[in-house]
């Protein structure tokens, strides 16, 4: 259900591994028909001379998923401006986890928190920001903690 005046609420999840199939689960349960918001992917971004390149999403992710050093931030977007998510973030921090943010109805924050640890089991930690969130682990953790609207704190949705 949408609000009478469409506001959007970005819904950051942290989940604890680093595996690009937990994207592609959430892209097409979240946005079904999706695009990404690129035609190359190198890393580093914006290198002249950067590791790696290619224009395959697929290639870019199993690098990634592949090397726990590299952070990066990948944007996708809906084809079908209808549907239930209109963009996803997949962001790529330092370490075995990844965090990906959904731009969504803010009626349906607990209904999505709902599918989504229905999804990834791996998802323990949640909550709503207006801005990219803290990609270092612990402090998405205490961002989650102090957030005083709907969260996810170790699995369990807490409304407010």
């Amino acid at each position: 259900m949408q609000s009478e005046y469409y506001i959007e609420t970005e819904l950051y999840m942290l989940i604890e591994e680093r595996n690009s199939k937990i994207i592609f689960t959430f892209l097409n349960h979240f946005l079904k028909a999706w695009k990404v918001l690129a035609d190359e992917f190198a890393y580093p971004a914006f290198s002249d001379e950067p590791l790696y390149t290619t224009h395959d999403i697929i290639d870019f992710l199993n690098f990634l998923d592949k090397n726990q050093d590299f952070d990066y931030n990948l944007y996708f977007q809906t084809i079908n401006q209808s549907f239930y998510a209109r963009q996803l973030i997949a962001i790529y921090p330092k370490g075995n986890f990844l965090i990906i943010g959904l731009l969504i109805d803010p009626d349906e924050i607990e209904a999505t928190l709902h599918r989504a640890t229905q999804i990834s089991p791996k998802l323990r930690f949640a909550y709503i920001d207006s801005q990219l969130p803290d990609i270092d682990y612990f402090n998405f953790i205490n961002c989650c903690n102090e957030s005083n609207f709907t969260k996810l704190i170790n699995g369990e949705i807490i409304l407010n």
